[in-house]
C-alpha cells in the first residue's frame, strides 16, 4: 500500500495535501537541533517518517520536557500544540536508554512531509512562538550554548577591566583634573542628538549622566530629574559649586544601584577607555543602571572626523588591543590628542607645567588626552556582547557616533 494512501487514512491529520518533502540522513551519533518548524513558511500538520534506525525524540516547552521513543519505520504526526508551540529535537549521541534497555543507533533516514503556506500568515493561539505574529524564533541549544560562552567571555573581560591602566591615569584622569576650568569654559553647547534623546524622555523621568563633565546637561531637560557624576574630582567640585546633584564616580563601577534610571546619557566618555575590556565594562555598567525598558544614549568620537586637518596634530599610538596575549578584536584607532592651555589661564600654573609640555614660544601648556576613536559599527559590536539589549538607533553626528540602546529585561 503506498505511503501516501496510508497517510491519508490517519484521521488526526488535517492537511488536505502535502507538497513539500525533505529527506535527511543522520549517521550514528548525529541528532537534530531543537527547533519549531517556522509558522510563516508551513501550514497545518507536519509528518516525519523514520527509516533505518530508532531514536528518542525530545519535546520541550518552557520548563516542560517530554521524551518519545520513535521506532524505525514509524510515522510521527505533529499536530496542533505539539507542532506550533513545542520545540522538538534528537540529542546527539550513539545510544538511547529506553526503559531498562540501551538501544544502539545506526544510520537513520528521516522523510518529512510539510505543506507550504501559500498566502497570508499564521494566526495560531501561540503568539510567543509564532514568527507571523512578531515572535522571535526560539533559540536552539547550540545558540544558547554560544550565548552562554559569549556571556562567560564578557564576564571574564569585566574582571580584567577593574584596574585603571597607566595610560588612563596619565592621559585621562590626571589631565582632566589639571584642565577642568579651561575645559569647562569651552563646554556649553547642547548637542542636537542629546537634546533629541532628553526631549523624548517621559515627564518626571529619572536620568543619569554618567561622565557628566561640567554638568551642562543637568539643566537641559526641565521635565526630567538629571543626576550624575564624573571621575574628575575637579569637574565634580565645579558641578557642586553650580548646585548640581553630583558624585565622583567610575563609569565601570558607578555608585548607583542597578535598575534605577529611566534613561542614561554618557557623552564623550567611552572613547577615553584604553582597552576593549574597559569599554565593554563601561557599556555594561551603563545598561545595568537602566530599569527594564529604559533607554541609554552613548556618544564617542568617530574615525570619520569632519575636520581632518585637526587629526594631523594627533599622535597615533599602537593599538591597546593588539597587545601580546589579547584575545579581543582590534577595532578603531588609538591617539593622544593635544589640549592647549594659555599661560594666562590659572590652569597653566606650576603643577600643570609639570604635568604638561610647555611651549614657551606659543605661550601654552600642552596636555595629551587619550582617545580611542571608533570605526563604523564598532559600538553595535560592543553592545552585542551584552545580553537583553536592543539597539534602537545608531547615527553619525558631527564627528561622533551616537548609539541609543534599550534594556529589555
Amino acid at each position: 500500500e503506498p505511503i501516501t494512501d496510508r497517510i491519508a487514512g490517519v484521521k488526526e491529520i488535517t492537511n488536505e495535501r502535502f507538497d513539500q518533502l525533505t529527506v535527511n540522513e543522520y549517521p550514528m551519533g548525529v541528532g537534530l537541533s531543537p527547533h519549531v518548524d517556522t509558522h510563516s513558511a508551513f501550514a497545518g500538520d507536519i509528518l516525519s517518517l523514520s527509516l533505518g534506525s530508532s531514536a528518542v525524540m525530545e519535546f520541550r516547552k518552557g520548563e516542560d520536557h517530554r521524551r518519545l521513543f520513535v521506532p524505525r519505520r514509524s510515522l510521527l504526526a505533529m499536530t496542533g500544540e505539539s507542532r506550533l508551540a513545542w520545540q522538538h529535537y534528537i540529542p546527539h549521541r550513539k545510544t538511547d536508554k529506553v526503559g531498562a534497555k540501551v538501544v544502539k543507533r545506526t544510520m537513520r533516514t528521516s522523510i518529512t512531509f510539510r505543506t507550504v503556506r501559500k498566502q497570508g500568515g499564521c494566526s495560531c493561539p501561540f503568539p510567543e512562538q509564532c514568527d507571523s505574529q512578531g515572535a522571535a524564533l526560539p533559540p536552539t541549544r547550540m545558540l544558547e550554548k554560544s550565548q552562554q560562552q559569549q556571556q562567560a567571555e564578557a564576564e571574564s573581560m569585566l574582571e580584567k577591566a577593574r584596574k585603571f591602566p597607566e595610560m588612563e591615569k596619565d592621559h585621562v584622569h590626571g589631565v582632566y583634573d589639571c584642565i577642568a576650568g579651561h575645559f569647562s569654559s569651552t563646554r556649553f553647547a547642547i548637542w542636537p542628538e542629546v537634546k533629541r534623546f532628553l526631549d523624548g524622555m517621559p515627564e518626571h523621568s529619572l536620568v543619569g549622566d554618567i561622565g557628566c563633565g561640567n554638568g551642562k546637561y543637568f539643566g537641559a531637560a526641565k521635565h526630567c530629574r538629571v543626576v550624575g557624576g564624573d571621575l574628575s574630582f575637579e569637574l565634580v567640585q565645579l558641578c557642586k559649586n553650580r548646585g548640581h546633584e553630583v558624585v565622583q564616580l567610575d563609569v565601570v563601577r558607578p555608585p548607583y544601584r542597578q535598575n534605577l534610571f529611566d534613561g542614561v546619557i554618557s557623552i564623550a566618555v567611552l572613547h577615553h577607555m584604553s582597552t576593549f575590556e574597559r569599554r565593554l565594562a563601561a557599556m555594561t555598567s551603563i545598561v545595568n543602571l537602566l530599569r527594564p525598558g529604559g533607554l541609554a544614549l552613548v556618544t564617542v568620537w568617530a574615525m570619520e572626523q569632519e575636520e581632518v586637518k585637526k587629526m594631523k596634530k594627533w599622535k597615533k599610538l599602537s593599538h591597546g588591543d593588539s597587545r601580546e596575549g589579547a584575545s579581543v578584536p582590534v577595532l578603531g584607532k588609538d591617539y593622544l590628542v593635544p589640549w592647549s592651555v594659555p599661560f594666562h589661564r590659572p590652569e597653566a600654573g606650576e603643577v600643570a607645567k609639570q604635568s604638561g609640555k610647555v611651549d614657551e614660544q606659543k605661550g601654552l601648556v600642552v596636555f595629551e588626552r587619550f582617545y580611542h576613536v571608533f570605526e563604523r559599527g564598532e559600538l553595535e559590536y560592543l553592545v552585542n556582547y551584552i545580553p537583553n539589549v536592543t539597539v534602537m538607533r545608531c547615527v553619525y553626528d558631527r564627528s561622533n557616533w551616537c548609539i541609543t540602546v534599550r534594556r529589555d529585561t
